[in-house]
């Protein structure tokens, strides 16, 4: 099991690598997108959409949200910083919701924080940083140092 743990690992970060490396700027940031929105349709299903429609439509609101962070980038030089600070303080709620009140959960505070997860999580947080540290100058460089970083 551990071996292949191991190897799946190792394949995925050299797929990750030689996209990160090997792909025009604008290839590697439209593979990301395929890749969220794919996994916001998977998303929507753990949500509890049901029909192809109700799923299809969240996944276009996902994508609208990328659209939406990609143009407030370009107009507000803070807005990554706003963003990955929201999303860092809803995981560090979500951790605490977990470990102090995991038997008080109902499930209309569970849909709820499935869908604030959502929001944060996968249409904006996971797209965005690699996104643009494929598209900056500075950004390969600190890609490839964080996976360096996390490999030790």
């Amino acid at each position: 099991m551990l071996k292949e743990r191991v190897f799946t690992a190792l394949v995925l970060v050299a797929v990750v690598l030689g996209v990160m490396l090997g792909l025009p700027p604008i290839a590697t940031v439209w593979l990301l997108t395929v890749l969220v929105l794919v996994g916001a349709w998977e998303w929507a299903g753990f949500a509890g959409f049901a029909s192809p429609v109700s799923r299809a439509m969240f996944t276009i609101v996902v994508a609208l949200a990328l659209i939406a962070s990609l143009y407030l980038y370009t107009s507000s030089p803070g807005f990554v910083w706003i963003t990955l600070t929201i999303a860092m303080l809803w995981w560090f709620a979500a951790f605490l919701w977990i470990c102090l009140a995991p038997a008080r959960v109902t499930k209309v505070t569970a849909a709820l924080a499935g869908l604030l997860s959502l929001g944060t999580k996968v249409s904006v947080t996971c797209w965005l940083p690699p996104a643009l540290a494929r598209t900056t100058p500075a950004g390969l460089a600190l890609t490839l140092t964080v996976f360096g970083a996390t490999a030790e």
